[in-house]
């Protein structure tokens, strides 16, 4: 149980970086990946609701325009996924 719990966040850590890494890619126009491809607007539709929350309480307007929300969110997931851990033990 306690493998399948660390799947499930490892999966999730990984969609919010492929999510940042697809934002910047798209911002910059980079390369000619459609915002509105379907996976990329599956991608935004688990995440985006993960982050909003945090974005709320942490502004990038207010940070120079810096969203560290991906990053708040990966050190939360990883708090819930050991202590969700250490109690299934």
């Amino acid at each position: 149980m306690a493998f399948l719990i660390y799947v499930i966040f490892q999966v999730l850590t990984w969609m919010i970086i492929v999510h940042v890494v697809i934002s910047w890619i798209t911002q910059t126009g980079a390369a000619r990946i459609s915002p509105y491809h379907p996976l990329v607007r599956t991608l935004n539709n688990i995440v985006d609701p993960m982050l909003a929350p945090i974005r709320k309480l942490v502004n990038p307007r207010a940070m120079g325009g810096l969203d560290i929300s991906p990053m708040i969110a990966i050190i939360i997931l990883t708090i819930i996924e050991s202590i969700i851990v250490k109690v299934i033990r």
